[in-house]
């Protein structure tokens, strides 16, 4: 983390599980504060709503409320493989304790 921006560079296994139930993987991820942008030119699956969405990257746009999945895409809804992983019911993500 950039303590001046706020600007965050996530590596490895990083797992995402917004409030929403939304659960984003991938091996690399980018914020940038000053645009409200997280992106990742890496393979990146999005488990919600029992859909399974894989592409290669992620550009999404916070403030515009936009997200785009990159490359070839390829989607599973409601399907066996549309739950999360550790979820108990096809795409919602069981969330993690959280430590403060």
């Amino acid at each position: 983390m950039v303590q001046a921006s706020k600007d965050v560079e996530l590596r490895g296994h990083v797992i995402l599980i917004s409030s929403e139930g939304m659960r984003l993987e991938t091996t690399l991820l980018r914020w940038d504060a000053d645009a409200k942008r997280a992106w990742t030119d890496r393979p990146v699956t999005i488990y919600q709503n029992g859909a399974v969405v894989k592409g290669q990257g992620l550009d999404a746009r916070v403030g515009e409320r936009n997200t785009q999945i990159l490359g070839r895409i390829r989607a599973t809804f409601g399907g066996p493989d549309a739950a999360a992983p550790g979820s108990s019911r096809p795409g919602v993500a069981t969330p993690l304790p959280v430590t403060r």
